[in-house]
């Protein structure tokens, strides 16, 4: 077998689809963590999203001999996955998010006060609540959009819509956070 680029995830995709388990196992590396903190972001508990990013791969797996490159990159093929699976678990367990921790997160400035800092705190907490409560389609695109970095033609591509639809489910999930924000404060 020719030696596959690490950092090529359709040609690892490619050969893990061929029978190439350290090829998946690299796919896996780069991979997982990323949609783990979609999964939590969303508002899914650590133990939905290490379910969920399992179930992922394990379709990932399953289905990557049936994989054909140029039809969409394998990554983003992989945040689909995840994000559809995001969405179904949210809706069977009838649950409203929980709201995500931010891991590393430290809010202290040396020159901030105690007064500050807990302000600086609230406020995120009301904006997360805000984001917690827009529909499920808007609060993945702009968790797509601003915790994962994605433009809005990858985030068309793992919502499966059109570029145009995305810029439109943007502007209306700034709006109705807004919306939501304001009700908090």
């Amino acid at each position: 077998m020719a030696r596959i680029d690490p950092d090529d995830d359709d040609a690892l995709l490619k050969a893990a689809g061929e029978g190439s388990q350290s090829a998946f196992n690299r796919l896996v590396q780069r991979h997982a963590p990323r949609l783990h903190a979609v999964a939590q972001r969303y508002g899914c508990t650590s133990a939905d999203a290490d379910e969920i990013v399992q179930d992922v791969f394990w379709r990932a797996w399953k289905h990557s001999s049936k994989w054909q490159p140029g039809a969409a990159k394998a990554s983003t093929w992989l945040y689909r996955l995840a994000v559809n699976r995001t969405i179904d678990n949210r809706r069977a367990t009838g649950r409203r998010p929980e709201e995500p921790i931010e891991e590393g997160q430290d809010f202290q400035d040396n020159a901030a006060t105690v007064e500050q800092i807990l302000d600086d705190r609230q406020q995120l907490q009301v904006m997360r609540s805000a984001i917690s409560r827009l529909p499920d389609r808007q609060r993945m695109a702009i968790i797509l959009s601003t915790q994962q970095e994605k433009s809005n033609l990858e985030i068309a591509e793992i919502l499966g819509i059109s570029e145009g639809a995305v810029e439109q489910l943007m502007v209306r999930a700034r709006r109705t956070l807004r919306e939501n924000y304001r009700s908090l404060t």
